[in-house]
């Protein structure tokens, strides 16, 4: 649609990249400004991404909520695995409060 918009009336790149990343919550829009993309086509592209992302953190949180409710924490025989699994579960935890902040 961009590209449409005839020249004399179209608004700058930096401009169309400031209102595409508006049109999204306040923090997919902040996520999508850190990526710092050159044109508008690699910031639609980083918006892909940025979902992708938020998704994959909300399932995480989901399955750390989960387990918490169910009370049920498997200890393995490996205590690294242990180790792994609550370094898992405190970066999701540590990713939650950056969403909310």
């Amino acid at each position: 649609m961009y590209n449409k918009i005839p020249a004399k009336v179209k608004p700058t790149t930096t401009s169309g990249k400031l209102t595409y990343a508006s049109a999204f919550d306040f923090d997919f829009c902040l996520l999508l400004r850190e990526r710092r993309c050159v044109t508008l086509v690699n910031m639609q592209d980083a918006a892909l991404e940025v979902e992708s992302n938020i998704m994959a953190v909300e399932k995480l949180k989901g399955n750390v909520d989960r387990r918490r409710q169910r009370g049920k924490y498997s200890s393995s025989s490996d205590p690294k695995i242990d180790k792994m699994t609550k370094m898992i579960e405190s970066l999701a935890f540590e990713i939650s409060k950056l969403k909310v902040e």
